[in-house]
């Protein structure tokens, strides 16, 4: 791909597909069960389609430089800065995929499934290292994405579907289907100090910070027993408010105290039904 440095733009994605049809086998002998088929699958898979900041993200072979201003000796200068820094090693986004399913037919063909598990798991995802990067370095804001990104994907899938014929004209086909993904951060670049209830590694992308739930400020009363500083989340206490932990038990309820979430806006389970009726020439 020619998004990439000339070292890097030829990249090799291997994959290999194993199934067994096991009702072929002569020792298999169920008469319930039509067709079955065991199946797994590796393969890995490139992109060169490499977005950040909603961005499509190309070589930058070359460090580039932008005047500026600064007070040298109580008078003003113009000063030469770097506004972009180079990315030699900039590559392939990498997805290694695996996979194993179930395909069948039951009761004469009445009834078919396709149950399937898989695990993703995507590495060299563009990333900025701003957060072990300090802001004080003066290039916080200016380093390129590097692919150093790894987030694991993994789930089910099923799809259930029964076949019916009512008579000669009418024919009739329906089923459920489904599935559960749920993904998390292996690694990306997050502030060393960073205690561990916040971190976003072992969490899914975009998991929220959120305060723990610690019951509710009934009445002035309450508020009045209250011994925790709550002036970084409110200027007033009020009857009905929610009261949080205090995570690290520094008597403040702050910033400090939110605690990285399981959970993100992406849904991790699916459904949905089909139907579909056959009368003559006519479909439903």
């Amino acid at each position: 791909s020619y998004i990439f440095p000339e070292s890097k733009r030829f990249g090799f994605f291997p994959g290999l597909l194993l199934g067994w049809n096991i009702t072929s086998e002569p020792w298999f002998k169920v008469k319930a069960i039509d067709y079955m088929k065991l199946r797994a699958s590796y393969g890995q898979m490139g992109n060169d389609q490499v977005y950040y900041r909603d961005a499509l993200q190309e070589y930058a072979f070359l460090a580039t430089y932008g005047f500026g201003n600064y007070p040298i000796n109580n008078a003003l200068a113009t000063t030469l800065v770097e506004t972009v820094l180079a990315n030699p090693n900039f590559t392939w986004e990498r997805a290694n995929n695996y996979n194993i399913g179930l395909d069948g037919t039951l009761l004469n063909n009445t009834i078919d499934f396709t149950l399937e598990y898989f695990f993703n798991r995507r590495d060299q995802i563009l990333i900025q290292k701003t957060g072990s990067t300090p802001a004080s370095s003066g290039i916080n804001s200016l380093l390129p994405p590097v692919n150093a990104g790894k987030v694991d994907n993994r789930g089910f899938e099923f799809n259930l579907m029964y076949n019916s014929k009512a008579s000669r004209a009418l024919q009739i086909r329906g089923g459920i289907n489904g599935g559960y993904a749920k993904n998390k951060v292996v690694y990306m670049d997050e502030v060393p100090g960073a205690p561990d209830y916040q971190r976003q590694e072992g969490k899914p992308i975009g998991a929220y910070l959120a305060y723990k739930f610690d019951g509710v400020f009934k009445d002035q009363t309450d508020i009045d027993a209250n011994k925790l500083d709550y002036s970084s989340v409110t200027s007033k206490l009020i009857p009905g408010d929610m009261k949080f932990q205090d995570v690290n038990n520094d008597g403040k309820i702050n910033a400090d105290d939110a605690v990285r979430l399981d959970k993100n806006i992406t849904p991790t389970f699916n459904f949905g039904a089909t139907l579909d009726m056959r009368y003559k020439n006519f479909d439903l």
